[in-house]
């Protein structure tokens, strides 16, 4: 009832993606794991380069957590913030993280036909994050969470709201 209410007020999401595209596009060994630049599918006809996937080493399944920020490579530990690095410390210590950056073009479909309030489109776009960490075979995607620090905080708290298979935020 509560979702439901908020997506009357901030607009109601598009479908879910059940298979989110996700090309890799470089890969860099980092202490005990592997960090991947990807590009990912974010919503329908749209994809982001911000984000990586950081995979520790062995077989998993892993617990997972999606990272969200201004910018990816905070997450990472190679951004302008160097005590945000969630992502990085997270996978030492055995998680698969997913950091996104914020959104480009928040405003979906478009600026000129926007249906989703900014926020509500980020949630989505961590939903959408959620769903392809659940699809490797190395995530155990009953334990996917999700945390973020500043907007990034106010990000993961709306999509752990509108979203309830995070696992925690």
């Amino acid at each position: 009832e509560i979702r439901d209410r908020w997506h009357a007020i901030t607009g109601p999401w598009p479908p879910l993606l059940n298979e989110p595209k996700i090309e890799y596009l470089e890969e860099q060994r980092r202490d005990n794991f592997t960090q991947h630049h990807v590009r990912i599918q974010i919503a329908p006809g749209r994809s982001t380069d911000d984000a990586y996937l950081l995979k520790p080493d062995g077989n998993g399944p892993f617990p997972a957590v999606v990272v969200v920020y201004y910018e990816s490579l905070t997450g990472i530990g190679l951004g302008k913030s160097p005590l945000r690095d969630f992502a990085s410390q997270l996978a030492r210590r055995g998680f698969v993280t997913l950091s996104l950056g914020s959104a480009p073009r928040t405003f979906y479909p478009s600026e000129n036909d926007a249906r989703l309030q900014p926020l509500a489109f980020h949630a989505y776009v961590a939903a959408n994050g959620w769903q392809a960490l659940a699809n490797l075979p190395y995530v155990d995607a009953q334990r996917i969470g999700i945390v973020g620090h500043s907007y990034g905080g106010k990000w993961a708290m709306f999509a752990s709201c509108l979203f309830d298979r995070f696992a925690c935020a």
